[in-house]
């Protein structure tokens, strides 16, 4: 680091980024803030359902243990910080003890009454973690260092996550300039080409041949009626008389 780098992170207080890793802890102790507040006062009056409290135990559990193997490891090696992170480590003892009580537990006044005291030692812990701790590791921590130890405490952490069956929703991310431009256009219509053959045309149906009108009918001539000549009398033959 610079010497102009080093004046200007010691000017920031440790530079404390969006993207480093006391800013990503801040996040979640409001993210379990939030999760605490809908298990202890739900909205609609009925009990949270079991699934918000397997969210937040999920996520204390993960969060203590990454913040553990990443954060307050590195920071009992410095003198000023070793006592405050062995002090953490005692305080995430106890809450994985009652994360645990509660789950063996069935809901009721008990069960309520046990999740109380879990959220009270919750909020104990993150008051003592950034007013006092935090401040401290600022001072001790650059700038590249606390974005370094986020990458780390977030492969950990959701490594932890999976192993409790919670794993987040991956983000969304957006496509980028190079994925943009090959994004396959539909192919443009092609022209008919003028030297091909064209396809003969299929040849017109034929039209039904129109139905012949019947002949009038022709009424029989009438015939002269033969005149019955009226029968000869026959003669009577004479006879000699003698």
């Amino acid at each position: 680091m610079t010497f102009m780098a080093t004046i200007l992170d010691f000017v920031s207080g440790g530079g404390l980024t969006p993207n480093g890793i006391l800013a990503v802890l801040k996040r979640e102790h409001r993210e379990a803030s939030v999760l605490m507040e809908q298990v202890e006062h739900p909205e609609s009056g009925e009990p949270a359902p079991a699934s918000t409290f397997e969210r937040l135990a999920a996520l204390l559990l993960a969060h203590a243990k990454a913040e553990e193997e990443v954060l307050y490891s590195a920071l009992e090696a410095i003198e000023g910080t070793h006592d405050l992170s062995l002090e953490a480590k005692q305080e995430h003892h106890v809450i994985e003890v009652l994360v645990a009580e509660l789950r063996a537990m069935k809901r009721g006044e008990q069960w309520m009454a046990k999740f109380h005291v879990l959220t009270e030692n919750v909020e104990h812990h993150v008051k003592e973690e950034e007013d006092k701790f935090f401040p401290k590791a600022r001072r001790v921590l650059t700038s590249a260092r606390q974005i370094e130890m986020a990458t780390a405490y977030a492969a950990a952490r959701d490594r932890l996550l999976a192993a409790e069956g919670a794993t987040p929703a991956p983000k969304a991310r957006k496509p980028t300039k190079a994925a943009a431009s090959t994004t396959v256009k539909p192919a443009a219509k092609s022209k008919p080409d003028a030297t091909a053959t064209p396809k003969p045309k299929p040849a017109p149906k034929a039209k039904p041949a129109p139905k012949a009108k019947a002949a009038p009918k022709t009424k029989p001539e009438a015939q002269p009626k033969a005149e019955a000549k009226p029968l000869a009398r026959a003669k009577t033959p004479v006879t000699a008389k003698g």
